[in-house]
């Protein structure tokens, strides 16, 4: 991705030649294609590019037209589409760069424009006859933006590791962040930073500022999207397939070598054989690198395990370069030392860090993701039967339950009806205060009393109103289950991370599951479609079908046991390490924690506290 960054003194003041080649300095770091920055008076516009597109190869960024200036970190996806309705250079579109769609879109839509835009963005447009700054970012945050702003200033940038070195830029820690954290085990707060004063722009939101006004506006949310109580089946699914491949497609936009995630799932699978087979298509010769979240197995490793052997099928089936990723402690060592401040957790972290830096010695620029699947257009659909019951579609409920029976238990199906009944129309229909305290219901709301306090009672806070967002049964409606989802924050977390640890490799991260039409569709799909023959992603099953070998499509659910416990044992030992060098946590953790922590889940919750802190250390 590239980097943005600039300053705006609200007041007038000039920003200083010293101060722009300081923060110029900071956010290019990272070899990029090209940096380049205009000072204007009070206003600093900088950006680190790196080339993606073709078209990029024409842009020069941030760019100035008639007195507009833009800064960019975009790549667009409907751009023939927008082209007739908007005041382009008058070039061939193959050698107008995005930058140039996003400003003609301002000057024909206003602060409009940004839900016009399909694709991946962060951008900032200086309007010289309003006197106003106007910020955007796509419609679930892929590409990152962070800002601190006073009544005097407002400093934004791409990368928060960078912003916080400007020397204007308070580093005071958020309490409310860290307790977020040591909740979920991840950071899920879509606004907020680990520091008191510096926010992110969530995704699907603009900001305008001047020197007198800050008006924040949502142009996308969930509830806009309205599900269909009913439709034809085979609409719905060739609609999936075809938003399927142009998701792929839209993504594969580039002149550099491509390479995927691989895991033999049923979010990674397809979009890597679309991937591959496009890619085939310009250079029958190219083979795409797919990566899988595991070490090769050993001679005493079963090689039809699902994590081996899934990923293998695909790959032997399409010709691909499979890769598996060995970890040991020195690599997660180096994970530790190079990284950003963490805002999720899990052993992707330490896999992933190894493969980008495979993928820069490749030449790769574009790595595909299925992320974002499960939550959206491959839902499993756990809320349905709950919804058919409510919808009053009782003849729906019967007949799909009883396909689940068939699939599952055919030969004594009682209890499993039971199981069903219980966790799919009992616990949703439950109040929200009652939910963790259901049988069969674990929540793993933290112990507060190793905590100081005052920490503690922020712990409590945070626990009260978390989404429980990996609890199948908590919704009893479907747009309300993906609703929880897209609140809870866990995707944008991701996404805000990988983009920051993607910088150092030159890379960006693509998520064709999370192209704004196949969410919106996912958000509109009737609900009984997603179940069916007994089987759960029933209609995303179908879309699929032809892509896939039989054991994937139609197999048991992928287990990913294996590469979490090689990345455990190498994280308690990254643990102990770092705890035996008190400078390195001492200040930080020692605000927080005042005992010991018992029971396996609270140890997790330590440890991931534990490299915070290591994190967070750094900049107090």
């Amino acid at each position: 991705m590239s980097t943005i960054y600039g300053i705006f003194y609200r007041d007038g003041s000039p920003v200083g030649r010293e101060e722009a080649e300081g923060m110029h300095r900071t956010f290019s770091w990272w070899e990029p294609d090209e940096a380049r920055y205009l000072l204007r008076e009070n206003l600093f516009l900088g950006q680190a590019t790196l080339r993606i597109t073709p078209e990029s190869r024409y842009e020069h960024l941030p760019l100035e037209r008639d007195g507009y200036l833009i800064a960019a970190d975009a790549r667009i996806d409907n751009r023939e589409a927008l082209a007739p309705l908007l005041d382009l250079p008058r070039r061939p579109l193959a050698e107008i760069g995005d930058s140039e769609f996003i400003l003609a879109a301002y000057r024909k839509w206003g602060r409009e424009c940004a839900d016009r835009l399909l694709g991946d963005f962060a951008f900032v447009i200086w309007d010289p006859q309003k006197r106003e700054l106007f910020c955007a970012r796509d419609y679930i945050g892929v590409r990152p933006f962070y800002y601190y702003l006073d009544e005097k200033v407002f400093i934004f940038g791409s990368e928060l590791k960078s912003l916080i070195r400007h020397p204007r830029v308070p580093t005071e820690i958020r309490e409310a962040s860290v307790a977020n954290y040591a909740v979920n085990l991840h950071f899920t707060d879509t606004r907020h930073t680990f520091f008191r004063r510096v926010y992110k722009l969530e995704g699907g939101c603009t900001l305008t500022l001047s020197a007198d006004k800050t008006e924040s506006h949502r142009y996308w949310h969930p509830r806009n999207i309205r599900r269909k109580r009913s439709g034809d089946f085979e609409f719905y699914k060739e609609r999936l397939r075809s938003l399927l491949e142009e998701a792929v497609k839209a993504r594969l936009r580039t002149e550099a070598p491509v390479a995927s995630h691989l895991s033999g799932g049923l979010d990674s699978s397809p979009i890597t054989v679309l991937a591959a087979r496009e890619m085939k298509r310009r250079d029958p010769a190219y083979r795409m690198p797919v990566y899988a979240w595991i070490s090769a197995p050993t001679p005493e490793d079963d090689p039809f395990h699902n994590e081996w052997y899934y990923p293998r099928l695909v790959a032997e089936r399409e010709g691909l370069d499979l890769h598996f990723t060995e970890i040991d402690f020195p690599e997660i060592l180096r994970w530790l030392e190079e990284s950003d401040i963490p805002s999720e957790t899990g052993y992707a972290l330490y896999y992933e860090s190894k493969i980008r830096r495979d993928l820069k010695r490749r030449g790769v620029r574009v790595m595909i993701s299925g992320w974002g699947g499960d939550e959206f257009i491959s839902n499993h659909g756990y809320a349905v039967r709950c919804e058919l019951f409510y919808r009053g579609k009782w003849g729906a409920l019967i007949r799909k339950t009883r396909e689940r029976l068939r699939h599952l238990a055919p030969e004594s199906p009682g209890k499993t009806l039971l199981k069903i009944l219980y966790h799919h129309l009992f616990v949703p229909s439950m109040p929200r205060a009652a939910y963790c305290h259901l049988p069969r219901i674990r929540c793993h709301d933290p112990d507060t009393t190793p905590f100081h306090p005052r920490f503690a009672a922020l712990v409590e806070k945070e626990s009260a109103r978390r989404q429980h967002v990996f609890c199948r049964y908590y919704s009893c409606f479907l747009s309300d289950d993906m609703l929880r989802v897209w609140k809870n924050g866990h995707i944008q977390s991701r996404l805000n991370y990988w983009s920051q640890e993607a910088i150092p490799a030159g890379i960006e991260y693509h998520y064709p599951l999370l192209d704004r039409r196949l969410v919106e569709l996912a958000l509109e799909i009737p609900a009984e479609h997603y179940l069916g023959g007994g089987e759960d992603r029933f209609l995303y099953r179908r879309a699929i079908g032809d892509l896939l070998p039989p054991e994937i499509l139609f197999g048991i659910h992928k287990e990913e046991k294996k590469r979490g416990e090689v990345a455990e044992k190498l994280l308690k030992r990254l643990i102990s390490e770092i705890e035996g060098d008190r400078t390195v946590i001492g200040e930080v953790m020692g605000k927080y924690i005042r005992r010991p922590f018992t029971g396996e889940k609270e140890e997790e919750r330590r440890r991931y506290l534990t490299i915070l802190s290591s994190h967070l250390q750094r900049y107090i």
